[in-house]
């Protein structure tokens, strides 16, 4: 699968998450980044509010931790009252193989929402 485009929509606090399956990338190679919007709704007229709250991405390998983003460190809220999430760009220093990812957003008043989930495989690379 492609990335998702700058400012996905995607709606949270619904029956399921939004999965992604991020495309093949190399170890060792640099992550382009992403910008998530998420919405209360499934039709995508409600932005959720996430002033106050906070952000991280985890990456597991057979459910062991992997690589972490959390706010100061690759994963920021940039812009609260619209709902954005962005992943700046990061190093991709994980072991090869599937590792299993998601991005979860704790709001002000202590809701914890998985907006995006899915995959990533990480291939062998040749030049260090």
């Amino acid at each position: 699968d492609s990335p998702p485009p700058q400012g996905v929509r995607l709606p949270a606090g619904g029956p399921v998450a939004s999965e992604w399956t991020i495309t093949s990338q190399f170890r060792g190679d640099t992550f382009a980044g992403l910008l998530v919007t998420i919405y209360t709704d499934s039709t995508q007229t409600t932005l959720l509010d996430l002033t106050g709250g906070s952000v991280r991405m985890d990456f597991r390998q057979n459910n062991k931790l992997t690589l972490q983003l959390s706010e100061g460190a690759g994963i920021e809220i940039t812009n609260a009252a619209g709902g954005q999430v962005t992943a700046a760009d990061f190093l991709l220093d994980m072991p090869v193989g599937e590792h299993d990812y998601d991005v979860e957003v704790r709001t002000a008043d202590g809701r914890v929402i998985t907006a995006l989930y899915g995959t990533i495989e990480i291939l062998k690379d040749q030049t260090r």
